[in-house]
């Protein structure tokens, strides 16, 4: 992201790891005289609970230490941005393209998949005190805005994974579909090419989401249907048209466009 961002310097954390972690990264920008700061989460898209935990690891170490002058916005969420479904969508249609160029859309299913979400997060309560899990409403309009697009010429399927914890009650109100009820239908479908991909929930290499997708869902379908062609999409993180609309996205929220908060 060369260009607008030149003369930007880049600070990375990790909220979860022990070492390189938010505290650091806002420690090198202070002591390298930062005065504008924008914060965002780029990990699963629509994890909103990660968003949300760096954005407190940044108040709360900001309340805590002298820090003045310095001007902070975070990057909420880009979820719902049409931009990001549009490039979405233009990913998607190329990859079916240059994998099944020779078949007809009829003979193709569509196999939109990602991580679950629990759609209340736990609260003092137990689920009836829970709050509305925005990373799962997000997921699934995504998931929903591309099923309807695909639908018109693929046999198109969409599901998200279910953990199996129970933290006060919450595994029993997981995002549905699951992905597994979702693939058993495509294999039993009467396409004979299947194309699985996990643009809908997350751009980074996220290993458990990919293991899913390539050797869960995929192992379910060939046990059923092995001389199906099952194609599983990669991450695109290094995608130049992702790149460019992060880009683009970045600097609308330099200027307090999109779905930001500004936290100084």
């Amino acid at each position: 992201m060369s260009g607008e961002f030149a003369s930007c310097k880049g600070y990375s954390g990790f909220a979860l790891l022990p070492s390189q972690t938010v505290t650091d990264a806002l420690k090198a920008a202070r002591e390298d005289g930062v005065t504008k700061l924008l914060v965002v989460n780029q990990e699963v898209v629509f994890s909103n609970t990660s968003a949300g935990v760096v954005m407190d690891q940044v108040r709360t170490w900001l309340a805590n230490n002298d820090w003045q002058g310095v001007k902070v916005i975070a990057v909420k969420s880009y979820a719902r941005d049409p931009r990001y479904l549009n490039y979405i969508i233009a990913r998607m249609e190329a990859q079916l393209r240059k994998r099944f160029s020779d078949k007809d859309n009829s003979d193709i299913c569509v196999l939109i998949a990602g991580p679950g979400y629990p759609q209340f997060a736990p609260g003092t309560g137990g689920i009836s005190g829970g709050v509305k899990n925005t990373a799962a409403a997000d997921a699934v309009w995504m998931a929903e805005k591309l099923q309807d697009h695909f639908k018109a010429n693929y046999d198109t399927r969409m599901g998200f994974s279910e953990d199996k914890y129970d933290a006060e009650g919450v595994h029993a109100h997981w995002t549905q579909p699951s992905d597994m009820h979702a693939a058993h239908e495509v294999a039993n479908s009467a396409c004979k090419n299947v194309y699985i991909t996990g643009q809908a929930a997350t751009t980074v290499d996220n290993l458990q989401t990919l293991y899913q997708e390539a050797i869960v869902l995929r192992g379910a379908i060939l046990r059923v249907a092995p001389t199906k062609d099952v194609f599983v999409d990669t991450a695109s993180n290094m995608d130049h048209d992702f790149i460019n609309y992060f880009r683009d996205m970045l600097l609308d929220a330099t200027m307090g466009k999109g779905d930001v908060e500004f936290i100084r």
